[in-house]
Protein backbone atom coordinates (compact mmCIF):
# COMPACT_ATOMS: atom_id res chain seq x y z
CA UNK A 1 0.00 0.00 0.00
CA UNK A 2 1.39 3.38 -0.95
CA UNK A 3 2.24 6.01 1.65
CA UNK A 4 -0.27 8.38 0.04
CA UNK A 5 -3.08 6.08 1.09
CA UNK A 6 -2.45 7.10 4.71
CA UNK A 7 -2.93 10.86 4.27
CA UNK A 8 -6.54 10.87 5.45
CA UNK A 9 -6.34 8.53 8.44
CA UNK A 10 -2.78 9.10 9.60
CA UNK A 11 -1.75 11.81 12.00
CA UNK A 12 1.46 12.77 13.75
CA UNK A 13 1.50 15.50 16.38
CA UNK A 14 5.25 15.10 16.75
CA UNK A 15 8.05 12.84 15.65
CA UNK A 16 7.56 10.74 18.77
CA UNK A 17 3.82 9.97 18.44
CA UNK A 18 2.02 8.42 15.47
CA UNK A 19 -1.65 7.50 15.08
CA UNK A 20 -3.45 5.35 12.57
CA UNK A 21 -7.03 4.08 12.22
CA UNK A 22 -7.10 0.30 11.92
CA UNK A 23 -10.38 -1.63 11.84
CA UNK A 24 -12.28 1.25 13.47
CA UNK A 25 -9.76 1.61 16.28
CA UNK A 26 -6.76 3.83 16.76
CA UNK A 27 -3.28 2.36 16.73
CA UNK A 28 -0.88 4.72 18.53
CA UNK A 29 2.91 4.43 18.69
CA UNK A 30 4.97 6.57 21.06
CA UNK A 31 8.71 6.41 20.42
CA UNK A 32 11.33 6.68 23.19
CA UNK A 33 8.94 8.05 25.83
CA UNK A 34 9.87 5.50 28.51
CA UNK A 35 12.92 3.30 29.25
CA UNK A 36 15.26 6.08 28.12
CA UNK A 37 18.43 4.17 28.98
CA UNK A 38 17.62 1.42 26.47
CA UNK A 39 18.60 1.42 22.80
CA UNK A 40 14.98 1.92 21.77
CA UNK A 41 11.55 1.81 23.40
CA UNK A 42 8.07 1.94 21.87
CA UNK A 43 4.66 2.23 23.51
CA UNK A 44 1.91 0.71 21.38
CA UNK A 45 -1.73 1.48 22.16
CA UNK A 46 -4.59 -0.35 20.47
CA UNK A 47 -7.96 0.44 21.97
CA UNK A 48 -7.46 -0.01 25.71
CA UNK A 49 -4.48 -2.34 25.29
CA UNK A 50 -1.05 -0.86 26.00
CA UNK A 51 2.27 -2.66 25.43
CA UNK A 52 5.75 -1.35 26.16
CA UNK A 53 8.45 -2.90 23.97
CA UNK A 54 12.09 -2.27 24.87
CA UNK A 55 15.15 -3.12 22.75
CA UNK A 56 18.64 -3.59 24.17
CA UNK A 57 21.67 -4.44 22.05
CA UNK A 58 25.03 -5.63 23.35
CA UNK A 59 28.26 -5.81 21.34
CA UNK A 60 29.93 -9.21 21.55
CA UNK A 61 33.68 -9.67 21.57
CA UNK A 62 33.37 -12.78 19.44
CA UNK A 63 30.95 -13.61 16.63
CA UNK A 64 28.30 -16.26 17.28
CA UNK A 65 28.07 -18.76 14.41
CA UNK A 66 25.69 -21.47 15.61
CA UNK A 67 22.61 -19.26 16.26
CA UNK A 68 21.60 -15.63 16.48
CA UNK A 69 21.68 -14.49 20.14
CA UNK A 70 18.13 -13.12 20.29
CA UNK A 71 16.10 -13.21 23.52
CA UNK A 72 12.39 -12.37 23.56
CA UNK A 73 10.55 -11.94 26.86
CA UNK A 74 6.86 -11.31 27.42
CA UNK A 75 5.96 -9.94 30.83
CA UNK A 76 2.40 -10.24 32.14
CA UNK A 77 1.35 -7.51 34.54
CA UNK A 78 -1.84 -8.47 36.35
CA UNK A 79 -2.62 -4.83 37.03
CA UNK A 80 -3.21 -4.63 33.26
CA UNK A 81 -6.54 -6.43 33.81
CA UNK A 82 -7.25 -5.07 37.31
CA UNK A 83 -6.35 -8.27 39.13
CA UNK A 84 -4.00 -9.24 41.95
CA UNK A 85 -1.89 -12.35 41.15
CA UNK A 86 -3.35 -15.49 42.71
CA UNK A 87 -0.01 -16.73 44.03
CA UNK A 88 1.94 -16.63 47.27
CA UNK A 89 3.52 -13.21 47.66
CA UNK A 90 0.86 -11.68 45.40
CA UNK A 91 3.33 -10.61 42.72
CA UNK A 92 4.10 -11.84 39.23
CA UNK A 93 6.45 -14.81 39.15
CA UNK A 94 7.29 -17.24 36.42
CA UNK A 95 5.76 -16.52 33.01
CA UNK A 96 2.59 -18.47 32.30
CA UNK A 97 2.30 -20.86 29.36
CA UNK A 98 0.36 -18.12 27.54
CA UNK A 99 3.23 -15.67 28.06
CA UNK A 100 5.81 -18.21 26.89
CA UNK A 101 3.71 -18.97 23.81
CA UNK A 102 3.46 -15.24 23.03
CA UNK A 103 7.25 -14.83 23.39
CA UNK A 104 7.85 -17.78 21.06
CA UNK A 105 5.46 -16.35 18.47
CA UNK A 106 7.42 -13.08 18.42
CA UNK A 107 10.77 -14.89 18.27
CA UNK A 108 9.67 -17.12 15.40
CA UNK A 109 8.36 -14.08 13.50
CA UNK A 110 11.59 -12.06 13.78
CA UNK A 111 14.58 -14.40 14.05
CA UNK A 112 15.12 -15.06 10.35
CA UNK A 113 15.49 -11.31 9.62
CA UNK A 114 18.57 -10.82 11.78
CA UNK A 115 22.05 -11.16 10.21
CA UNK A 116 23.94 -14.37 10.76
CA UNK A 117 26.64 -14.90 11.94
CA UNK A 118 26.42 -12.03 14.40
CA UNK A 119 28.68 -10.02 16.70
CA UNK A 120 25.71 -8.50 18.58
CA UNK A 121 23.32 -9.83 21.19
CA UNK A 122 19.72 -8.58 21.12
CA UNK A 123 17.02 -8.66 23.80
CA UNK A 124 13.43 -7.51 23.24
CA UNK A 125 11.21 -7.15 26.31
CA UNK A 126 7.43 -6.83 25.90
CA UNK A 127 5.44 -5.68 28.95
CA UNK A 128 1.64 -5.60 28.87
CA UNK A 129 0.67 -2.50 30.85
CA UNK A 130 -3.08 -2.55 30.16
CA UNK A 131 -5.23 -5.09 28.36
CA UNK A 132 -8.57 -4.87 26.59
CA UNK A 133 -10.55 -7.88 25.41
CA UNK A 134 -9.19 -7.65 21.85
CA UNK A 135 -5.88 -8.71 20.29
CA UNK A 136 -4.32 -7.17 17.22
CA UNK A 137 -2.87 -10.34 15.73
CA UNK A 138 -5.62 -12.97 15.76
CA UNK A 139 -8.12 -13.96 13.08
CA UNK A 140 -11.28 -15.76 14.15
CA UNK A 141 -14.38 -16.93 12.31
CA UNK A 142 -18.00 -15.98 12.89
CA UNK A 143 -20.33 -18.17 10.86
CA UNK A 144 -18.63 -18.00 7.42
CA UNK A 145 -16.98 -14.61 7.88
CA UNK A 146 -13.42 -14.03 9.06
CA UNK A 147 -12.98 -11.55 11.89
CA UNK A 148 -9.82 -9.58 12.64
CA UNK A 149 -9.16 -8.91 16.31
CA UNK A 150 -12.18 -10.76 17.75
CA UNK A 151 -13.16 -10.26 21.37
CA UNK A 152 -12.20 -12.96 23.87
CA UNK A 153 -15.79 -14.24 23.99
CA UNK A 154 -16.01 -14.45 20.20
CA UNK A 155 -12.62 -16.14 19.98
CA UNK A 156 -13.60 -18.78 22.53
CA UNK A 157 -16.63 -19.70 20.44
CA UNK A 158 -14.78 -19.43 17.12
CA UNK A 159 -13.97 -22.63 15.18
CA UNK A 160 -10.69 -20.97 14.15
CA UNK A 161 -7.92 -19.13 15.96
CA UNK A 162 -5.21 -18.05 13.51
CA UNK A 163 -2.11 -15.96 14.16
CA UNK A 164 -0.13 -14.69 11.16
CA UNK A 165 3.11 -12.75 10.82
CA UNK A 166 4.12 -11.53 7.39
CA UNK A 167 6.08 -9.05 5.35
CA UNK A 168 4.41 -7.09 2.59
CA UNK A 169 4.95 -9.97 0.17
CA UNK A 170 5.36 -13.20 2.15
CA UNK A 171 4.20 -15.07 5.25
CA UNK A 172 6.85 -15.61 7.93
CA UNK A 173 4.98 -17.30 10.79
CA UNK A 174 1.73 -19.19 11.30
CA UNK A 175 0.04 -20.66 14.36
CA UNK A 176 -3.51 -21.97 14.36
CA UNK A 177 -6.11 -23.97 16.25
CA UNK A 178 -9.08 -25.15 14.19
CA UNK A 179 -12.06 -27.49 14.21
CA UNK A 180 -11.13 -29.71 11.26
CA UNK A 181 -11.05 -26.76 8.86
CA UNK A 182 -10.73 -27.45 5.14
CA UNK A 183 -7.43 -26.54 3.53
CA UNK A 184 -9.09 -24.17 1.06
CA UNK A 185 -10.87 -22.35 3.88
CA UNK A 186 -7.65 -21.96 5.85
CA UNK A 187 -5.91 -20.56 2.76
CA UNK A 188 -8.61 -17.88 2.57
CA UNK A 189 -8.13 -17.06 6.26
CA UNK A 190 -4.38 -16.62 5.79
CA UNK A 191 -4.95 -14.39 2.76
CA UNK A 192 -7.44 -12.32 4.80
CA UNK A 193 -4.88 -11.89 7.59
CA UNK A 194 -2.15 -10.98 5.11
CA UNK A 195 -4.29 -8.16 3.71
CA UNK A 196 -4.69 -6.73 7.22
CA UNK A 197 -0.95 -7.02 7.82
CA UNK A 198 -0.16 -5.18 4.60
CA UNK A 199 -2.21 -2.24 5.87
CA UNK A 200 -0.19 -2.18 9.10
CA UNK A 201 3.10 -2.46 7.22
CA UNK A 202 2.19 0.67 5.28
CA UNK A 203 1.78 2.42 8.64
CA UNK A 204 5.18 1.16 9.83
CA UNK A 205 6.83 2.34 6.62
CA UNK A 206 5.30 5.79 7.10
CA UNK A 207 6.75 5.96 10.63
CA UNK A 208 10.20 4.89 9.41
CA UNK A 209 10.08 7.47 6.62
CA UNK A 210 9.00 10.24 9.00
CA UNK A 211 11.81 9.44 11.43
CA UNK A 212 14.39 8.94 8.71
CA UNK A 213 15.15 5.45 9.96
CA UNK A 214 17.80 3.53 8.06
CA UNK A 215 19.00 0.01 8.66
CA UNK A 216 22.39 -0.31 10.31
CA UNK A 217 24.80 -2.45 8.35
CA UNK A 218 26.46 -4.92 10.67
CA UNK A 219 30.04 -5.56 9.71
CA UNK A 220 30.85 -9.19 10.41
CA UNK A 221 34.15 -10.67 9.40
CA UNK A 222 33.55 -13.57 7.04
CA UNK A 223 36.34 -16.11 6.90
CA UNK A 224 37.40 -17.50 3.56
CA UNK A 225 36.52 -21.15 3.11
CA UNK A 226 39.88 -22.81 2.65
CA UNK A 227 39.46 -26.02 4.61
CA UNK A 228 37.07 -28.13 6.64
CA UNK A 229 38.25 -26.30 9.77
CA UNK A 230 36.05 -23.32 8.86
CA UNK A 231 33.02 -25.60 8.88
CA UNK A 232 33.83 -26.90 12.34
CA UNK A 233 34.06 -23.34 13.65
CA UNK A 234 30.46 -22.74 12.50
CA UNK A 235 29.23 -24.78 15.42
CA UNK A 236 29.63 -28.18 16.93
CA UNK A 237 30.96 -31.08 14.90
CA UNK A 238 27.46 -32.34 14.07
CA UNK A 239 26.40 -29.04 12.49
CA UNK A 240 29.77 -28.87 10.71
CA UNK A 241 29.20 -32.29 9.16
CA UNK A 242 25.72 -31.27 8.02
CA UNK A 243 26.94 -28.07 6.41
CA UNK A 244 29.70 -29.98 4.63
CA UNK A 245 27.21 -32.52 3.27
CA UNK A 246 25.00 -29.73 1.94
CA UNK A 247 27.86 -27.96 0.16
CA UNK A 248 29.26 -31.19 -1.31
CA UNK A 249 25.84 -32.12 -2.62
CA UNK A 250 25.29 -28.70 -4.19
CA UNK A 251 28.67 -28.89 -5.93
CA UNK A 252 28.12 -32.42 -7.23
CA UNK A 253 24.64 -31.48 -8.48
CA UNK A 254 26.06 -28.48 -10.33
CA UNK A 255 28.80 -30.52 -11.99
CA UNK A 256 26.40 -33.33 -12.91
CA UNK A 257 23.91 -30.98 -14.55
CA UNK A 258 26.69 -29.14 -16.39
CA UNK A 259 27.86 -32.39 -17.94
CA UNK A 260 24.31 -33.66 -18.57
CA UNK A 261 22.11 -30.61 -19.31
CA UNK A 262 19.40 -32.76 -20.85
CA UNK A 263 18.93 -34.54 -17.53
CA UNK A 264 18.75 -31.43 -15.32
CA UNK A 265 14.95 -31.14 -15.32
CA UNK A 266 14.50 -34.84 -14.63
CA UNK A 267 17.13 -34.78 -11.87
CA UNK A 268 15.47 -31.88 -10.07
CA UNK A 269 12.04 -33.47 -10.44
CA UNK A 270 13.16 -36.80 -8.96
CA UNK A 271 15.57 -35.29 -6.46
CA UNK A 272 16.78 -37.87 -3.98
CA UNK A 273 17.26 -36.71 -0.40
CA UNK A 274 20.34 -37.35 1.69
CA UNK A 275 18.73 -40.39 3.34
CA UNK A 276 17.67 -41.81 -0.04
CA UNK A 277 13.97 -40.85 0.08
CA UNK A 278 12.01 -39.04 -2.58
CA UNK A 279 10.53 -35.62 -1.82
CA UNK A 280 7.09 -37.00 -0.80
CA UNK A 281 8.26 -40.18 0.93
CA UNK A 282 7.86 -40.60 4.68
CA UNK A 283 10.21 -42.64 6.83
CA UNK A 284 9.41 -46.19 7.92
CA UNK A 285 6.74 -46.42 10.63
CA UNK A 286 6.59 -48.60 13.73
CA UNK A 287 3.54 -48.57 16.00
CA UNK A 288 2.92 -50.41 19.28
CA UNK A 289 -0.22 -49.97 21.35
CA UNK A 290 -0.71 -51.02 25.00
CA UNK A 291 3.04 -50.69 25.45
CA UNK A 292 2.90 -50.26 29.25
CA UNK A 293 0.92 -52.42 31.72
CA UNK A 294 -1.27 -50.92 34.45
CA UNK A 295 -1.56 -47.45 32.87
CA UNK A 296 -4.82 -46.15 31.43
CA UNK A 297 -3.53 -46.04 27.87
CA UNK A 298 -0.21 -46.08 26.05
CA UNK A 299 1.32 -46.24 22.59
CA UNK A 300 4.70 -45.90 20.90
CA UNK A 301 4.88 -44.17 17.54
CA UNK A 302 8.18 -44.31 15.65
CA UNK A 303 8.92 -42.60 12.35
CA UNK A 304 12.48 -43.31 11.31
CA UNK A 305 14.74 -42.56 14.28
CA UNK A 306 12.10 -40.39 15.98
CA UNK A 307 10.34 -42.40 18.69
CA UNK A 308 7.67 -41.12 21.08
CA UNK A 309 5.92 -42.91 23.94
CA UNK A 310 2.52 -41.45 24.87
CA UNK A 311 0.85 -42.32 28.17
CA UNK A 312 -2.73 -41.41 29.18
CA UNK A 313 -4.11 -40.86 32.68
CA UNK A 314 -7.84 -40.31 33.24
CA UNK A 315 -9.03 -38.60 36.43
CA UNK A 316 -11.98 -36.82 37.97
CA UNK A 317 -13.28 -33.48 36.67
CA UNK A 318 -12.05 -31.85 39.88
CA UNK A 319 -8.48 -32.67 38.79
CA UNK A 320 -8.76 -30.13 35.98
CA UNK A 321 -5.97 -27.58 35.55
CA UNK A 322 -6.45 -23.91 36.35
CA UNK A 323 -5.15 -21.60 33.62
CA UNK A 324 -4.47 -18.22 35.21
CA UNK A 325 -2.93 -15.53 33.04
CA UNK A 326 -3.82 -11.97 32.11
CA UNK A 327 -5.37 -13.32 28.90
CA UNK A 328 -7.38 -16.13 30.34
CA UNK A 329 -8.70 -17.56 33.60
CA UNK A 330 -10.28 -20.92 32.91
CA UNK A 331 -9.92 -24.65 33.42
CA UNK A 332 -8.49 -27.32 31.13
CA UNK A 333 -9.89 -30.83 31.07
CA UNK A 334 -7.32 -32.06 28.55
CA UNK A 335 -3.67 -31.53 29.39
CA UNK A 336 -0.74 -32.52 27.17
CA UNK A 337 2.84 -32.50 28.43
CA UNK A 338 5.77 -32.95 26.04
CA UNK A 339 9.12 -34.07 27.47
CA UNK A 340 12.36 -33.91 25.51
CA UNK A 341 15.20 -35.39 27.62
CA UNK A 342 18.86 -34.87 26.58
CA UNK A 343 19.35 -38.56 25.80
CA UNK A 344 16.85 -38.23 22.93
CA UNK A 345 19.69 -36.64 20.94
CA UNK A 346 22.52 -38.45 22.75
CA UNK A 347 23.50 -35.53 24.95
CA UNK A 348 24.52 -35.30 28.60
CA UNK A 349 22.91 -32.52 30.62
CA UNK A 350 21.92 -31.91 34.21
CA UNK A 351 18.30 -31.52 35.28
CA UNK A 352 16.73 -28.29 34.13
CA UNK A 353 13.33 -26.67 34.18
CA UNK A 354 10.83 -27.33 31.42
CA UNK A 355 12.09 -25.52 28.32
CA UNK A 356 10.16 -23.05 26.18
CA UNK A 357 10.31 -25.55 23.35
CA UNK A 358 8.78 -28.33 25.46
CA UNK A 359 5.98 -25.98 26.53
CA UNK A 360 5.38 -24.84 22.95
CA UNK A 361 5.22 -28.38 21.55
CA UNK A 362 2.94 -29.48 24.38
CA UNK A 363 0.58 -26.60 23.66
CA UNK A 364 0.58 -27.45 19.94
CA UNK A 365 -0.64 -30.99 20.63
CA UNK A 366 -3.29 -29.62 23.00
CA UNK A 367 -4.61 -27.39 20.22
CA UNK A 368 -4.85 -30.41 17.93
CA UNK A 369 -7.11 -32.34 20.31
CA UNK A 370 -8.99 -29.37 21.76
CA UNK A 371 -11.97 -30.02 19.48
CA UNK A 372 -11.57 -33.80 19.07
CA UNK A 373 -11.98 -34.71 22.76
CA UNK A 374 -15.60 -34.38 23.94
CA UNK A 375 -16.46 -31.68 26.47
CA UNK A 376 -16.73 -32.49 30.16
CA UNK A 377 -20.53 -32.37 29.82
CA UNK A 378 -20.55 -35.61 27.84
CA UNK A 379 -17.25 -37.09 29.09
CA UNK A 380 -16.98 -36.19 32.81
CA UNK A 381 -13.25 -36.71 33.19
CA UNK A 382 -9.94 -34.85 33.10
CA UNK A 383 -7.41 -36.40 30.72
CA UNK A 384 -3.65 -35.97 30.93
CA UNK A 385 -1.41 -37.10 28.07
CA UNK A 386 2.38 -37.23 28.42
CA UNK A 387 4.56 -37.55 25.34
CA UNK A 388 8.04 -38.87 26.14
CA UNK A 389 10.45 -38.27 23.25
CA UNK A 390 12.83 -41.22 23.54
CA UNK A 391 14.77 -40.62 20.34
CA UNK A 392 14.63 -37.63 18.03
CA UNK A 393 15.58 -37.13 14.41
CA UNK A 394 13.14 -34.39 13.51
CA UNK A 395 9.34 -33.94 13.66
CA UNK A 396 9.05 -35.12 17.27
CA UNK A 397 6.11 -32.78 17.96
CA UNK A 398 4.11 -34.32 15.13
CA UNK A 399 5.11 -37.82 16.21
CA UNK A 400 3.76 -36.95 19.68
CA UNK A 401 0.42 -36.04 18.09
CA UNK A 402 0.27 -39.44 16.36
CA UNK A 403 1.29 -41.27 19.56
CA UNK A 404 -1.22 -39.30 21.64
CA UNK A 405 -4.04 -40.11 19.22
CA UNK A 406 -3.24 -43.83 19.44
CA UNK A 407 -2.96 -43.84 23.23
CA UNK A 408 -6.21 -41.91 23.69
CA UNK A 409 -8.03 -44.54 21.62
CA UNK A 410 -6.48 -47.39 23.62
CA UNK A 411 -7.70 -45.66 26.80
CA UNK A 412 -11.25 -45.53 25.46
CA UNK A 413 -11.41 -41.73 25.27
CA UNK A 414 -14.19 -41.12 22.71
CA UNK A 415 -12.32 -39.03 20.13
CA UNK A 416 -14.45 -37.61 17.33
CA UNK A 417 -11.77 -38.86 14.92
CA UNK A 418 -8.09 -39.86 15.21
CA UNK A 419 -5.50 -37.24 14.32
CA UNK A 420 -2.03 -37.34 12.78
CA UNK A 421 0.64 -34.75 12.08
CA UNK A 422 3.49 -34.22 9.64
CA UNK A 423 6.27 -31.65 9.23
CA UNK A 424 7.20 -30.30 5.80
CA UNK A 425 10.49 -28.66 4.85
CA UNK A 426 11.76 -26.44 2.04
CA UNK A 427 15.17 -26.90 0.43
CA UNK A 428 16.35 -25.32 -2.83
CA UNK A 429 12.73 -24.67 -3.87
CA UNK A 430 11.64 -28.26 -3.22
CA UNK A 431 9.04 -29.12 -0.56
CA UNK A 432 9.97 -32.20 1.46
CA UNK A 433 7.51 -34.30 3.46
CA UNK A 434 8.48 -35.66 6.88
CA UNK A 435 11.73 -33.77 7.37
CA UNK A 436 14.43 -35.32 9.53
CA UNK A 437 16.73 -33.46 11.90
CA UNK A 438 19.37 -32.67 9.29
CA UNK A 439 16.80 -31.29 6.85
CA UNK A 440 15.26 -29.21 9.64
CA UNK A 441 18.65 -27.62 10.42
CA UNK A 442 19.60 -26.91 6.81
CA UNK A 443 16.18 -26.21 5.31
CA UNK A 444 14.27 -22.97 4.87
CA UNK A 445 11.07 -23.88 6.72
CA UNK A 446 9.50 -26.18 9.27
CA UNK A 447 5.77 -26.39 8.52
CA UNK A 448 3.88 -28.56 11.02
CA UNK A 449 0.35 -29.52 9.94
CA UNK A 450 -1.91 -31.83 11.97
CA UNK A 451 -5.50 -32.91 11.66
CA UNK A 452 -7.94 -35.67 10.79
CA UNK A 453 -9.11 -37.16 7.53
CA UNK A 454 -11.77 -34.42 7.49
CA UNK A 455 -9.61 -31.33 8.03
CA UNK A 456 -6.85 -29.43 9.82
CA UNK A 457 -6.79 -29.03 13.61
CA UNK A 458 -3.46 -27.23 14.13
CA UNK A 459 -0.61 -25.67 12.18
CA UNK A 460 2.72 -24.11 13.07
CA UNK A 461 5.10 -22.52 10.57
CA UNK A 462 8.68 -21.36 11.18
CA UNK A 463 10.96 -20.09 8.41
CA UNK A 464 14.68 -19.50 8.11
CA UNK A 465 14.33 -17.36 5.00
CA UNK A 466 12.33 -14.13 4.61
CA UNK A 467 8.98 -15.85 4.19
CA UNK A 468 6.99 -18.10 1.87
CA UNK A 469 4.32 -17.32 -0.69
CA UNK A 470 0.61 -18.09 -0.59
CA UNK A 471 1.15 -20.53 -3.45
CA UNK A 472 3.74 -22.46 -1.47
CA UNK A 473 1.37 -22.61 1.51
CA UNK A 474 -1.33 -24.03 -0.76
CA UNK A 475 1.04 -26.69 -2.12
CA UNK A 476 2.15 -27.58 1.41
CA UNK A 477 -1.46 -28.12 2.49
CA UNK A 478 -2.04 -30.48 -0.44
CA UNK A 479 1.09 -32.52 0.33
CA UNK A 480 0.35 -32.62 4.06
CA UNK A 481 -3.21 -33.83 3.40
CA UNK A 482 -1.92 -36.71 1.27
CA UNK A 483 0.64 -37.77 3.86
CA UNK A 484 -1.84 -37.41 6.73
CA UNK A 485 -4.25 -39.84 5.07
CA UNK A 486 -1.43 -42.38 4.66
CA UNK A 487 -0.46 -42.02 8.32
CA UNK A 488 -4.04 -42.45 9.51
CA UNK A 489 -4.39 -45.61 7.43
CA UNK A 490 -1.29 -47.09 9.09
CA UNK A 491 -2.54 -46.08 12.54
CA UNK A 492 -5.93 -47.68 11.89
CA UNK A 493 -4.20 -51.02 11.25
CA UNK A 494 -3.32 -51.04 14.95
CA UNK A 495 -6.50 -49.54 16.41
CA UNK A 496 -9.35 -48.46 14.19
CA UNK A 497 -11.41 -46.43 16.67
CA UNK A 498 -11.58 -45.68 20.42
CA UNK A 499 -12.29 -48.71 22.57
CA UNK A 500 -15.93 -48.81 23.73
CA UNK A 501 -15.11 -48.93 27.44
CA UNK A 502 -12.64 -47.27 29.75
CA UNK A 503 -9.93 -49.52 31.26
CA UNK A 504 -10.66 -51.26 34.56
CA UNK A 505 -8.04 -49.10 36.29
CA UNK A 506 -9.95 -45.89 35.50
CA UNK A 507 -12.28 -44.54 38.19
CA UNK A 508 -15.96 -44.97 37.26
CA UNK A 509 -18.41 -42.06 37.07
CA UNK A 510 -22.18 -41.61 37.31
CA UNK A 511 -23.57 -38.23 36.21
CA UNK A 512 -27.20 -37.18 36.77
CA UNK A 513 -29.25 -34.02 37.16
CA UNK A 514 -30.89 -32.87 40.39
CA UNK A 515 -33.38 -30.07 40.85
CA UNK A 516 -31.56 -27.06 42.27
CA UNK A 517 -33.84 -26.77 45.30
CA UNK A 518 -32.94 -30.38 46.22
CA UNK A 519 -29.16 -29.89 46.16
CA UNK A 520 -29.18 -28.40 49.67
CA UNK A 521 -30.70 -31.64 51.00
CA UNK A 522 -27.86 -33.67 49.50
CA UNK A 523 -25.19 -31.38 50.92
CA UNK A 524 -26.80 -31.00 54.33
CA UNK A 525 -25.95 -28.44 57.04
CA UNK A 526 -22.28 -27.47 56.68
CA UNK A 527 -21.82 -30.40 54.29
CA UNK A 528 -22.68 -32.99 56.93
CA UNK A 529 -24.92 -35.21 54.75
CA UNK A 530 -22.69 -35.37 51.69
CA UNK A 531 -19.52 -35.92 53.75
CA UNK A 532 -21.14 -38.73 55.73
CA UNK A 533 -22.36 -40.41 52.56
CA UNK A 534 -18.90 -40.13 50.98
CA UNK A 535 -17.32 -41.68 54.08
CA UNK A 536 -19.80 -44.58 54.21
CA UNK A 537 -19.51 -45.51 50.54
CA UNK A 538 -15.93 -44.44 49.79
CA UNK A 539 -17.24 -42.46 46.83
CA UNK A 540 -16.23 -39.00 45.70
CA UNK A 541 -19.32 -36.81 45.25
CA UNK A 542 -19.03 -33.56 43.31
CA UNK A 543 -21.83 -31.01 42.92
CA UNK A 544 -21.54 -29.02 39.68
CA UNK A 545 -22.72 -25.39 39.25
CA UNK A 546 -25.16 -26.51 36.52
CA UNK A 547 -27.08 -28.73 38.94
CA UNK A 548 -25.51 -32.04 37.98
CA UNK A 549 -24.15 -34.49 40.54
CA UNK A 550 -21.03 -36.54 39.75
CA UNK A 551 -20.25 -39.72 41.68
CA UNK A 552 -16.83 -41.36 41.31
CA UNK A 553 -15.76 -44.78 42.57
CA UNK A 554 -13.45 -47.53 41.39
CA UNK A 555 -16.16 -50.20 41.87
CA UNK A 556 -19.45 -50.20 39.97
CA UNK A 557 -21.51 -51.62 42.86
CA UNK A 558 -20.34 -48.88 45.26
CA UNK A 559 -21.20 -46.34 42.58
CA UNK A 560 -24.72 -47.71 42.35
CA UNK A 561 -25.06 -47.78 46.15
CA UNK A 562 -24.13 -44.10 46.40
CA UNK A 563 -26.52 -43.21 43.58
CA UNK A 564 -29.45 -44.97 45.26
CA UNK A 565 -28.64 -43.32 48.62
CA UNK A 566 -28.82 -39.87 47.01
CA UNK A 567 -32.11 -40.77 45.32
CA UNK A 568 -33.54 -41.85 48.70
CA UNK A 569 -32.51 -38.54 50.28
CA UNK A 570 -34.36 -36.66 47.55
CA UNK A 571 -37.48 -38.88 47.81
CA UNK A 572 -37.70 -38.57 51.58
CA UNK A 573 -37.79 -34.78 51.47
Amino acid sequence: MSEGAFKQNFSSSSKSRFEFDFDNKKVIFEIDQLASKSDKSVICRYGNTTVLTVLTVKQLTKSVNSFFPLTITFDEKFYAVGRIPNVFGKREGRPSYDAITAARLIDRSLRSFFPFPSNQEVQITNSVLSLDSESAVIVGQEEKDFVCNPSSDKLNSSPLELIVSATEEKVTMLEARAQEIRETELEKAIAFAHQKIQTLIGFFQHIASSLGVKKNKMEVELKEITSDKWLEEKGDSYLGEEKKMKEVRQQLTKEYCAKNPQLEEEFVKDLVRLDGRGADHIRSLEIQIDFLPNVHGSAVFARGETKVLSVITIGKISEKQLVDSIFNRSYKHFIHHYNFPPFAVNEIASYRAVSRREIGHGELAEKTFDYLIPSSDSFPYTVRAVSEVLSSDGSSSQASICATSLSLMTAGVPLIRPAAGIALGLFEGQIYSDINGLEDKLGEMDFKIAGTEKGICSIQLDVKNHGISQELIKTSFVKAHQVRLRLLEEMKKNIYQPRPNLPAQVIKCRRFAVEKEKIGLIIGPRGKTINQLAEETGSTIEVQPDGYILIYHQEEDKLEKTYQAIKNIIKSS
